[in-house]
């Protein structure tokens, strides 16, 4: 094998430039809040790229703690959660992002204080690379047209839900994923 055919077969096993963290919500919270998109959010309001298949619906419904962590281990990353607590988060309003240029991101608002702690240790102690100064925990909904979201803005079908975290998850460049676990030595 030559080396740009190493290269180009390496390249391919990347899914991601950067790994992430990302806590995952209980099954009920991600049923509602998938379902409701189906039932709120008509396909005709829906961004699709034909290059990207990951726009339009969210069903790979999470919190990103932070992405744009350069290390690959596991065990470098988990070492950071090992005086960690669980703790509580809740939902709040239906909201959109609007800083894209071609699409509107569909969002529901989370306030948690822990996820805030998280993101600003994980950006002291690691490596990372950051697209946005300041983080904004939330769960992905839909990618819309733009301006076709704005009639949901302070939607509060999920405002006040909450539930815990006790675990983060590592996200790898090529989408595999770790538990870890908050405390766990």
């Amino acid at each position: 094998m030559s080396f740009r055919q190493f290269l180009a077969n390496d390249s391919r096993k990347s899914k991601y430039e950067y790994c992430s963290l990302l806590v995952e919500l209980p099954d009920n919270l991600t049923d509602d809040i998938i379902s409701w998109g189906f039932d709120y959010v008509p396909n005709e309001a829906l961004f699709a790229d034909s290059k990207d298949p990951l726009f339009g619906r969210e069903d790979d419904t999470h919190i990103t703690v932070i992405y744009g962590i350069h290390t690959d281990s596991v065990r470098e990353v988990a070492a950071h959660f090992t005086t960690e607590k669980p703790f509580e988060c809740k939902l709040g309003k239906i909201d959109i992002f609007t800083r894209h240029k071609k699409f509107d991101v569909l969002i529901v608002r989370v306030e948690c204080d822990g996820l805030h702690r998280l993101n600003g240790k994980m950006r002291r102690s690691l490596e990372v690379t950051e697209s946005f100064p300041q983080y904004v925990p939330h769960v992905t909904i839909a990618y819309l047209k733009k301006g076709a979201g704005d009639g949901w803005i302070g939607n509060d079908t999920f405002n006040g839900e909450t539930f815990g975290i006790d675990k983060v998850i590592f996200s790898s460049r090529s989408d595999e994923k770790t538990p870890i676990l908050l405390g766990a030595k």
